[in-house]
């Protein structure tokens, strides 16, 4: 049976899972008061309740619950050399959050956890910190990843979180930050001053990707509304061809969809623009095979060659954006 395509915290929470070490904590106080007909739980680690095994992934994405927790160190991670750094000889990526609002059957998180309730750490306070040190050490400016394990502008109604961390960029110019998302709230942080060293970037696909395979997630319209605004306001806005899906005549949806997209945007305002074929490492693969045999994407080719990936998808974004701009992904991870 496929997945609802519902999107997670419809229905009420009915748990909140919080750590005693963090339990007085002001954004746990906070996070606990917005749901106050929520059982809460106290635990001693959330490895107790986010690790166990034999949890039920997709169970779990229609009926989530919350998981309050102090992130110890490290807090700080180093990117794979092989992953989109916006240019930045150096990047690391912070884990806020993990897990995701929505629930994308090509998501690599289906393969990394066991548990699709979201863990929500309150102590970003020292994960910004960390971060100082780590910049105050470099030589260059350093490229951060908010949302490598998640979806913070979606989870935006739940952690209300990235005010913080734009305030924190601002005290920061030798750090750059990424947001990336597939949302449609970018009224959430519109409020907020816009930070040239703070990186709003959306994820996009055809809307019949959308529906098939981004379960939870606002249509293509939602995320070139949000987009928009965000130019509008001034923000740098990165814009995601990636995971590109072969499904029946991809070449023709994607064509359609450059063409929509650039109709919509002003490509000459964008940061840049990246793509890149769908990529998993194996195990992650295997094992969302098997939680997921529904899944078509799973059981077919999803290797697209290089002639027809150059042919149709770098070719039709030269049509639109300067090729300068244009970051293409193409290393197996």
């Amino acid at each position: 049976m496929q997945s609802s395509s519902k999107s997670c915290f419809a229905k009420p929470l009915s748990h909140i899972y919080i750590e005693h070490a963090i339990a007085t904590h002001p954004r746990t106080v906070s996070l606990v008061h917005r749901f106050p007909d929520a059982q809460n739980v106290y635990i001693d680690s959330y490895k107790h309740v986010f690790n166990r095994s034999h949890q039920n992934f997709d169970l779990q994405k229609k009926t989530p619950k919350l998981i309050l927790a102090q992130k110890q160190v490290p807090h700080v991670y180093p990117f794979s050399e092989k992953c989109q750094m916006a240019a930045f000889e150096k990047a690391v990526y912070v884990t806020p959050v993990l897990g995701c609002r929505f629930d994308c059957d090509f998501c690599f998180l289906h393969g990394m956890y066991n548990s699709a309730n979201p863990v929500i750490f309150v102590n970003i306070e020292e994960m910004q910190t960390e971060l100082s040190q780590k910049a105050a050490e470099s030589n260059t400016p350093l490229f951060v990843s908010l949302s490598y394990e998640t979806d913070l502008l979606a989870l935006e109604p739940i952690c209300e979180m990235l005010p913080d961390w734009i305030a924190f960029s601002r005290r920061s110019p030798n750090l750059f930050f990424e947001c990336r998302t597939r949302s449609g709230l970018f009224q959430k942080i519109a409020k907020e001053k816009p930070q040239q060293n703070f990186l709003l970037s959306w994820s996009l696909n055809p809307d019949e990707i959308i529906t098939q395979f981004e379960h939870g997630a606002p249509n293509l319209n939602s995320r070139l509304r949000a987009a928009r605004q965000a130019l509008a306001a001034g923000w740098p806005v990165r814009l995601c061809f990636d995971p590109i899906i072969p499904i029946p005549d991809w070449q023709s949806s994607y064509r359609r969809l450059f063409k929509h997209v650039f109709d919509t945007l002003p490509a000459r305002q964008l940061y840049d623009v990246t793509t890149g074929p769908f990529r998993m490492g194996s195990d992650f693969f295997k094992r969302i095979r098997k939680q997921r045999p529904w899944c078509d994407l799973y059981y077919k080719e999803m290797i697209i060659g290089t002639d027809s990936f150059n042919n149709v998808i770098v070719e039709g974004l030269q049509q639109y954006v300067p090729m300068e701009k244009v970051v293409i992904w193409k290393s197996q991870l």
